[in-house]
């Protein structure tokens, strides 16, 4: 849904279904910024935040798309090295806020 959303504004998307493509994805493309949801089939999005960042420190800014919104749930996507943590259901209006964020922290680019 996010991609849609995103692609709907112009975004430059690119979607992987599991941890170890989204990996090799972020590491090849190494984009503006990572949306990684935690839950994902072959390991969870913390795993994925923490190779993502022994690989490449923080070059590229994860956001992390959950389910889980607790106060513990935000500080552990903190741990692995997710910059923001989006709770779902978020709005797009929160997305967009998110990626101006960083696009006009790091200059304007791809998205």
């Amino acid at each position: 849904m996010a991609a849609t959303l995103l692609k709907m504004r112009s975004h430059e998307v690119l979607v992987a279904t599991n941890g170890e493509s989204g990996i090799r994805a972020i590491l090849e493309r190494q984009p503006d910024l990572a949306l990684i949801d935690i839950s994902l089939p072959d390991r969870d999005g913390y795993a994925v935040a923490r190779e993502i960042q022994a690989r490449l420190g923080a070059t590229v800014p994860l956001i992390a798309l959950t389910g889980l919104g607790q106060p513990e749930d935000i500080k552990r996507s903190h741990q692995a090295g997710f910059a923001r943590h989006l709770t779902k259901p978020f709005e797009i209006d929160e997305l967009d806020q998110v990626i101006w964020e960083f696009r006009t922290r790091n200059g304007a680019g791809r998205t």
